[in-house]
């Protein structure tokens, strides 16, 4: 009987490792920074991509979803070790 539970939790542990991954796939890596260009402030995501650094111009209504998603990548990750543990 204590293989079935094992079995389960296991399974279980699993499941929660790849939602927790594909959340973490949907959230964009990097930082979002701003740049002044001719005295107007431009918001940009930029991240590591081969190890070049590239920059995405961002809409002004994108801005804060972008920020409060890539806030959320932290305790995702958190999360993703604590279910390999």
């Amino acid at each position: 009987m204590r293989y079935f539970e094992l079995l389960k939790e296991y399974k279980d542990l699993l499941h929660a490792d790849v939602q927790l991954r594909t959340q973490l796939q949907a959230i964009p890596k990097g930082y979002v920074t701003t740049k002044k260009i001719a005295g107007k402030d431009y918001c940009y995501l930029q991240y590591t991509v081969q190890g070049k650094k590239k920059s995405e111009y961002l809409r002004e209504e994108d801005v804060a979803s972008i920020r409060h998603a890539i806030a959320q990548r932290e305790p995702l990750k958190e999360q993703v070790e604590k279910v390999r543990k």
